[in-house]
Formats: C-alpha cells, structure tokens, sequence
C-alpha cells in the first residue's frame, strides 16, 4: 500500500516535471491539431481550506482552471487526475471518490474550463496539512461519435502551469 502511495506521488511529479520541461516530444510529434490549440492548467483552489477528521465540514472542493486555446475540435477531452502530493506529517492523506486519486474525463471548449472533484478526510487524516496536485495526464479524441469513453491521443501540446500555485493547493486537516 505505501508502495502505491509512492508511485502515485512520483506519476504526480513526474508528469509535472515533463510539462515544466515542455512535454514529451512525442506528443509533440504526434500533433494532429494545428500549432496554436493548447491546454493549460491555470489555477488550483480548495474551498473551504480546512476540513475535519470527524466533525463538520469533513469534505472539500478543489476547483481546477483550465485554459483551451483555440481551435479545439468539437468533442475533444482531457483526463486530469488529482491526487495527495505532499503531507504534513507524514503519511496525512485525503479520500478521494475514485478510491485513490480523483481522475477526470472532462469535455473541453475554447477559453477557461472550471473542474470540481470532492475530497474528504478519511481514516489517514491527521491534524497538519495535505498538498493537492494537478495533472494532465492525457488529451483525447472519440474514435467512434457513438462511444462517449475517450480512445485516442490527439497530441494537442500540454503546456507547463505557471509555477506551483497553478497546479498545488494546500488543504488544512483538522484531527480532534
């Protein structure tokens, strides 16, 4: 388990880092979509900041900007995933819906996309403080108009987040 634990944080890291560094060039090459479509993650918010182990409020949105520059081809996707980057101590962590990280199939359209993923404390919840990270992790075209699932990589550039604040949160964790 803490083996998994460390593997989501280094996949969190080190597609973080690929970004900073201007993203893989074979998703450059593989480009179908024209120089100037991109994705950005733009900022990163909790709301409240502070949640409880066992009182209320137990549960919190981190809310994620994203900028689609433009053309975007009509139903094109992005997968985020959101996930426990760092915690304070140690081993303080957050439950997410989809029994670990909280990853995202989100539509997208030209101009700043907005998505919300809940959070709540769960037994590893301690008084401290959990980062919260952003990733794009892929962008994604249906194959079939017919089958909703994404199927293909499109390649359309994922550009680097302005610094940390644009893709990390921090949430507050009360433990009684």
């Amino acid at each position: 388990m803490q083996l998994r634990k460390q593997l989501k944080r280094l996949m969190l890291f080190l597609g973080a880092l690929m970004l900073a560094a201007g993203g893989s060039a074979r998703h450059k090459a593989e480009s179908a979509a024209p120089a100037e479509s991109s994705v950005q993650i733009v900022s990163i918010k909790v709301k409240p900041e502070t949640i409880h182990k066992e009182l209320k409020p137990n549960t919190a949105q981190i809310i994620v900007g994203m900028r689609c520059e433009s053309p975007i081809p009509p139903g094109d996707t992005v997968q985020l995933v959101l996930g426990d980057y760092a915690g304070d101590p140690p081993g303080n962590r957050l439950f997410y819906p989809d029994a670990g990280d909280c990853k995202m199939f989100h539509p997208l359209r030209k101009g700043i996309n907005i998505l919300t993923c809940a959070v709540r404390s769960g037994p590893d919840t301690k008084t401290g403080s959990v980062v919260v990270a952003a990733n794009i992790v892929g962008y994604y075209f249906p194959k079939n108009p017919a089958v909703k699932k994404p199927a293909i990589w499109r390649g359309i550039p994922i550009k680097a987040p302005l610094g940390p604040s644009a893709w990390q949160a921090k949430v507050k964790t009360l433990a009684p």
